[in-house]
């Protein structure tokens, strides 16, 4: 399937080299190749397990040096979380009786928000439009950027935005007086809301007493993708005949990461946020993994530091083996071999114990080490599922990234992506037909899949996410008395 002339000289324009072209095409046809789990990451291999004693050592570690920066990918509309909402108000017998919609509509975030915006309560049907349908209808909820969508209520403030609790978070993990930066990405019709966000982050910031340096980026174009028609594997165009492109997941923000500053960037997804009355939970582990990671970063700049066959190096090989060893990933005490280790951007992942929860999760993979694998990555033979039903921790998304070399300079984070990761699948075209699409190796999974990686248990009560609107009804959620 040879590009023309025109193809080549169009996708250019959107910064997509003719060579990316065709190995887009390549991947698209022949699909990738299947990971071989070796076995699942536990405790004492692959994943370590903090003392309280020791999560309070690196805690000191982190108050007492870094400068934090913190990545918040945000760019995700809140309409697939109503997708079964929507479903259940097509048929409002159904919708008065469902449990999940009565305990939804007694939220103190919903019963606020109605309230606010002058919508009498009505029954079950029409609270539900209201939440629906568009303003000035009703709120317009599904309408909203995930991030400007209400999660909480509280007493001090009627309700919270998603964006507001996790600024709350993130100036009480940077602690007073400190300086940090907040690197937010958004869609590129959302970057509009600039001036109000910084609004937002001086209020709070000014509020916790902190300074906070707010960065907003959008997904480059660059990085969209190709697709093939499903039926005849012929490249997919838009209506004036030319390739069509589609947004290539959220490893296309690998870029993005990289323009975050600070020593250690904190990494969170924009939804798992816990009320401001729980964040006292959170902010130690967050902290500490910013900890691990700047130690880690420390040892290994030693050894990139140190004269090879020196006593330096020697000691240096020492302190950072046996760091790594600590931390639930013995190697080999050589120097080579640590050096190649040291050499690369890390990252120290918080791993949650598995309740059923979706998502990725730690394993070893053959020919690959240690990684985030997602469900979806592993091929369907009956040894591979075993090892992927019996893991034990998943992946929350709550990770600390060290970004730079010894001298300051940022890693080239597309160098240790792993190509090979990539997501091929099928959409609906939106005429009927199918798509088969090409993503981006996920941020988290094969986008950081040559990164040195340490995975750290940490409780299940850091983590909270809301992937659909009835996940605001969760107890953690709702306001205790008094605020």
């Amino acid at each position: 399937m040879p590009l023309s002339p025109a193809d080549e000289s169009w996708l250019a324009q959107h910064g997509i080299p003719a060579a990316e072209a065709r190995r887009q095409i390549t991947l698209l046809k022949d699909g990738m190749p299947p990971l071989h789990l070796s076995r699942a990451a536990r405790i004492g291999d692959g994943i370590v397990r903090l003392t309280l004693l020791e999560r309070d050592h690196w805690v000191h570690q982190t108050r007492g040096s870094a400068s934090l920066g913190f990545f918040v990918p945000a760019s995700g509309a809140a309409s697939r979380m109503f997708a079964g909402l929507r479903k259940l108000a097509d048929h409002p017998e159904e919708l008065a009786r469902d449990p999940k919609v009565r305990t939804l509509l007694e939220t103190a975030v919903v019963r606020r928000s109605l309230k606010a915006a002058g919508f009498p309560v009505v029954g079950a049907a029409n609270e539900v439009r209201a939440l629906l349908s568009p303003v000035p209808e009703g709120l317009g909820w599904p309408d909203l950027p995930k991030a400007f969508l209400p999660f909480h209520a509280s007493g001090k403030q009627d309700v919270r935005t998603a964006f507001e609790e996790q600024l709350h978070e993130i100036c009480d993990t940077l602690g007073t007086r400190r300086r940090g930066s907040l690197h937010i990405t958004l869609s590129s019709e959302q970057l509009q809301e600039r001036a109000r966000l910084q609004a937002i982050v001086n209020r709070i910031a000014h509020e916790h007493e902190c300074f906070l340096e707010l960065e907003i980026s959008a997904q480059d174009p660059s990085t969209d993708t190709l697709a093939l028609t499903s039926l005849d594997g012929d490249l997919a165009r838009d209506a004036q005949g030319f390739p069509r492109l589609r947004a290539g997941g959220h490893g296309s923000l690998l870029a993005n990461l990289s323009a975050t500053t600070g020593d250690v960037v904190l990494v969170k997804n924009i939804d798992n946020i816990q009320p401001r009355w729980r964040q006292g939970g959170v902010i130690p582990w967050r902290l500490a993994l910013a900890g691990v990671a700047l130690e880690l970063r420390h040892q290994g700049d030693l050894l990139l530091a140190s004269h090879p066959g020196s006593p330096d190096e020697a000691e240096a090989v020492k302190s950072f083996g046996n760091l790594l060893a600590h931390l639930g990933r013995p190697e080999p005490l050589e120097a080579v071999h640590l050096r190649h280790l040291a050499a690369r951007p890390l990252r120290v992942a918080g791993m949650v114990r598995n309740d059923g929860a979706p998502g990725g999760g730690p394993f070893w993979v053959e020919g690959k080490g240690l990684q985030i694998v997602e469900q979806s990555e592993v091929p369907s033979d009956p040894e591979q599922r075993a090892i992927l039903e019996n893991a034990t921790h998943f992946n929350p998304v709550e990770m600390a990234c060290c970004l730079r070399r010894p001298d300051g300079s940022l890693h080239e984070l597309e160098t240790f992506r792993d190509a090979s990761r990539a997501f091929v699948s099928e959409k609906p075209d939106g005429a009927g037909g199918m798509l088969k699409v090409l993503e981006h190796p996920g941020l988290w999974n094969g986008s950081m899949g040559g990164w040195l990686t340490v995975f750290v248990e940490i409780p299940p009560e850091t983590f909270l996410p809301a992937k659909t609107i009835f996940d605001l009804s969760h107890p953690w959620r709702q306001p205790p008395e008094g605020n």
